[in-house]
């Protein structure tokens, strides 16, 4: 069953099953992974927003509402 069920990846291997495990055990990693995370997403938001605003004053007439999203 083992071999029938690896060769349609139904199931990680354990050694990732494993490693996964650990790694959601350790709230220091877990805190600095979603820290930066949240600050990628904060960033693009930010371009989005200053692309949006030249596009408002070099082309077209649009408004645009900065909205300050932070997450908690």
């Amino acid at each position: 069953m083992k071999s029938i069920l690896s060769h349609i990846g139904a199931w990680a291997p354990k050694a990732e099953q494993v490693a996964a495990a650990k790694y959601l055990m350790d709230d220091a990693a877990i805190n600095r992974f979603l820290t930066e995370y949240k600050q990628q997403i904060q960033n693009r938001l930010e371009g989005f927003y200053q692309g949006i605003q030249s596009l408002k004053t070099k082309v077209i007439m649009l408004i645009v509402l900065h909205h300050n999203l932070q997450f908690i």
